[in-house]
């Protein structure tokens, strides 16, 4: 089992009696790259929360100031949002979008 760095769960789907371990797949997970992580630690871990029902799965990559972003429709397909782009929820966060410049200044 992966704890990702963030996961988003739309309100309909959260359990009423959450605790502290999230017990439902999430609609969004967010990972973050630290200097110590493989990537193909990382790749596994894509494919096992794809595998597992996660609709979007955003890989951050600090140090080259890119997010990879992967949905089940396209397991191996990777679209690469750059720093000077904007990142969008897509199907799961209708309507929101981020520029990343705001995220690496």
């Amino acid at each position: 089992m992966y704890v990702p760095d963030v996961a988003f769960v739309r309100a309909g789907r959260m359990p009423a009696d959450i605790t502290t371990v999230l017990t439902v797949v999430p609609d969004l997970v967010v990972e973050v790259v630290s200097p110590t992580d493989r990537m193909s630690d990382l790749s596994d871990k894509v494919a096992n929360y794809l595998d597992a029902g996660v609709r979007l799965v955003w890989v951050v990559l600090p140090n080259r100031g890119q997010v990879h972003v992967y949905v089940p429709e396209q397991p191996n397909i990777v679209r690469v949002v750059h720093a000077h782009e904007e990142l969008d929820g897509g199907d799961v966060l209708p309507g929101f979008r981020l520029p990343l410049s705001v995220v690496f200044r």
